[in-house]
């Protein structure tokens, strides 16, 4: 199988465990990194920062690789996945899955998502582009997770569950078989997700959890 160069943009906590699965596997060598905060030269778990995200249009003719956006914020990512677009024309974004996660043959997962380790993803289900499966989260059969939402460690959903674009499932929350969420929503983490809430923009929280309030973009999760 071909390796093929990788290079990261973002340089925080979520790259660092990005780094870890790109490691896993063998289809891809991380060339660098890219972080407006970070200085060039920098390094971060011995990979060096190339430069800002500004600097892609620089290294794009220098040679052919691929493209990972490890933002862990969900509206950010999004934001920095329109704005590369618009910039550089036929972009690729890795789908990176680790090699500890069990993904279904049955199931797909979508370009610039991540599962990590301990994940499972199974049967039938539909994994957006930018999408993060975080470590030992699990999507039962049929789920549909849409575009750049993220669910983090522990989250467990049940078959059938569709989450809307953006949204962010918490720390340990589960969702019943059979639950729509709207999106841009956040289910805070513990929550108990029993009936569906397609309203955009809101935060649950509780066992069994409830709308607490609105919420707009670029609001912490937590």
């Amino acid at each position: 199988m071909p390796i093929n160069d990788l290079i990261i943009v973002g340089a925080g906590g979520h790259a660092r465990s990005i780094i870890d699965v790109v490691e896993s596997g063998s289809e891809y060598r991380i060339r660098g990194l890219l972080d407006s905060k970070k200085h060039r030269g920098d390094k971060v778990f011995g990979y060096e920062v190339l430069g800002a995200e500004n600097d892609l249009n620089e290294l794009l003719p220098e040679a052919s690789f691929e493209l990972f956006i490890a933002i862990g914020d969900n509206f950010q990512r999004h934001r920095v996945y329109q704005e590369i677009n618009t910039r550089i024309a036929n972009v690729k974004f890795a789908t990176l899955i680790h090699s500890h996660a069990y993904v279904s043959q049955r199931a797909n997962v979508g370009s610039g998502a991540v599962v990590m380790a301990g994940a499972v993803v199974n049967a039938g289900c539909q994994i957006g582009d930018g999408t993060i499966i975080n470590t030992h989260a699990t999507v039962d059969h049929d789920g549909r997770i849409s575009r750049f939402s993220s669910l983090a460690p522990n989250a467990s959903l049940g078959g059938c569950v569709s989450i809307g674009e953006r949204s962010a499932v918490g720390l340990g929350a589960n969702i019943i078989h059979n639950i729509e969420i709207g999106q841009d929503v956040c289910v805070g983490a513990g929550a108990l997700v029993l009936n569906s809430v397609k309203q955009n923009g809101v935060v649950l929280y509780g066992a069994p959890s409830k709308v607490v309030r609105q919420r707009q973009p670029d609001d912490p999760y937590l």
